[in-house]
């Protein structure tokens, strides 16, 4: 469980807040959906849960323990909370395989051949075993992109954050990356994204956080926050998303 207690954060160089004053639980096997207009803050608090950036202001506290304390040791963080990125932020010099062995062994210590037999594990359940020995430039996108989610799953996290997964990705790439992270959301590990996908925000989460000039400004289930937002932020938002869908399945 993670509890977010009056979060903020506020850059040296900016006029006003990134976040502010955010406090919400997030309760073990949550599968949470962030959304919101560009800038309002929605990857600085993902970034925010597992110190990427450090918060200006208030708690995050894992399992009972302050991680946002200056005297927590920030590299236990990556062996609870794991996260993707939407630039991938792999090694090109490394190959695949060795992209995920290599946490492994430098953060949990684990053996040269256990890692290897994880990562291969993680690449066949990615359904990439064939590219193990490839180098990423080699790769897609959307192959990159579920290397990188291999890669976090390595260090078995109980927390996994997206920024934005398939956002950087082609359209016709996005698909295979959506459906690993759906079988993910069956693992019982919790789950938070940064998405603009809207359909798929509402496939997969059981609450949705909305926010707005850096803070949850509204949360609720999908029903709630897609078809009965309570709030006129809210519904000023999701409008604006709206669009007919027909399926046709006949020509006449």
């Amino acid at each position: 469980m993670i509890e977010v207690r009056e979060l903020s954060k506020t850059y040296a160089d900016a006029r006003f807040p990134t976040l502010t004053g955010i406090s919400k639980t997030i309760y073990d096997g949550d599968i949470i959906v962030i959304i919101g207009g560009s800038g309002c803050g929605k990857s600085t608090f993902i970034r925010c849960l597992n110190m990427l950036e450090r918060p200006t202001g208030g708690q995050v506290i894992l399992d009972g323990e302050e991680i946002s304390a200056d005297t927590y040791d920030t590299s236990r963080i990556s062996r609870k909370i794991g996260m993707v990125f939407q630039s991938f932020n792999l090694f090109n010099h490394l190959t695949v395989i060795e992209n995920i062995m290599m946490p492994q062994i430098d953060n949990l210590g684990i053996g040269r051949q256990d890692a290897f037999d994880t990562a291969m594990r993680l690449l066949h359940q990615v359904n990439l075993s064939s590219k193990a020995f490839s180098y990423p430039a080699a790769l897609s996108g959307g192959q990159k992109q579920r290397v990188a989610i291999a890669r976090t799953l390595a260090m078995d996290p109980e927390v996994i954050l997206f920024d934005e997964p398939t956002s950087a990705l082609d359209p016709t790439m996005v698909n295979e990356v959506k459906s690993v992270i759906r079988s993910l959301t069956k693992t019982g590990k919790t789950i938070m994204i940064v998405t603009h996908d809207m359909d798929f925000a509402r496939s997969i989460a059981n609450r949705v956080f909305y926010m707005d000039e850096g803070t949850i400004y509204e949360e609720g289930t999908p029903e709630q926050i897609f078809d009965h937002p309570q709030k006129e932020k809210t519904r000023q938002f999701i409008n604006r998303l709206k669009v007919l869908k027909i399926d046709i399945d006949s020509k006449d």
